[in-house]
């Protein structure tokens, strides 16, 4: 291999990890995303049973 051919590699070597780290930051921000979309929901469904919960507290007697 000439100096020149193993400079163009490493170049491509280099442009590959490039875009895998970047691929990587990506996929990572998708699940941040998606964690804090879940914990919207839930937080959502925490406040809907715990609503019904106080709805029917006063109706009859407790789940527990």
């Amino acid at each position: 291999m000439t100096d020149a051919n193993i400079n163009f590699q490493l170049g491509k070597l280099l442009g590959e990890v490039s875009n895998l780290r970047e691929d990587v930051r990506r996929s990572e921000d998708k699940s941040d995303q998606s964690r804090a979309a879940m914990h919207r929901r839930m937080d959502d469904i925490v406040s809907k049973v715990g609503g019904l919960a106080r709805t029917w507290a006063g109706r009859r007697e407790p789940w527990c």
